[in-house]
């Protein structure tokens, strides 16, 4: 059995993602693999949980099985990330599950955010299915809401048609526009050194380099 997925770490400083190859016999389960999966993105807190397509991943899920399936995107689930209010110090992180921009990780602060195919789009989808301006979400603290723009493809949350007025956007729902599937998550933000001085705050963060991505390989004999 030959699984190509991608593995994805929202917290990690630098890339985020790594697509990793596994041959394994049938039978293979998540658990026999886990560990490498985390090391493949620089994991380094054991007993970490896995996501895929919104909903949490039994350790003794077989490969093979949905939606563990070759293109799948797995993201490391932390614990403490569950139903953590949202406070000052978190963000809402959206996640691309399916479509064209599987993998891709948008993290959003307070405020309204519109998703679209539109360069102006706080999250911008190269979806050709989504309108140039599809849908809206506003996160507050209290949680978020999702409301259709009038598309010409209507959005779905949940399984249910998502209508103008604001609905809530629970965390793992699944909110699918176009061909494009995306679920959100609350996580922990470590705040930036900083100072003030006369007034001004200056705020002092390292550089950030991105390294190409490459295709990893776990096989067992």
């Amino acid at each position: 059995m030959r699984l190509l997925v991608t593995v994805v770490d929202p917290r990690r400083e630098g890339p985020r993602c790594r697509d990793v190859l596994i041959e394994a016999p049938a039978g293979t389960t998540l658990a026999d693999v886990s560990d490498d999966l985390r090391r493949e993105v620089g994991c380094r807190e054991e007993h970490l949980a896995f996501r895929a397509e919104g909903r949490s991943l039994e350790a003794s899920h077989p490969l093979g099985e949905p939606p563990l399936l070759h293109g799948a995107i797995l993201t490391l689930e932390r614990p403490a990330s569950s139903g953590m209010p949202l406070t000052p110090e978190a963000v809402v992180s959206l996640d691309v599950v399916g479509g064209p921009g599987a993998g891709q990780v948008v993290p959003l602060g307070r405020g309204v955010h519109v998703v679209g195919r539109s360069g102006g789009c706080a999250v911008r989808l190269a979806d050709g299915t989504v309108s140039r301006h599809h849908l809206e979400l506003c996160v507050t603290s209290t949680g978020v809401t999702a409301r259709d723009l009038s598309p010409t493809n209507r959005s779905t949350l949940g399984g249910a048609p998502l209508g103008s007025e604001a609905t809530p956007f629970e965390p793992g729902e699944r909110l699918r526009l176009g061909s494009t599937t995306l679920v959100h998550r609350l996580v922990p933000v470590t705040p930036a050194a900083s100072i003030v001085v006369d007034g001004f705050r200056t705020v002092h963060r390292p550089p950030r380099f991105t390294k190409a991505s490459t295709v990893a390989e776990i096989e067992f004999p």
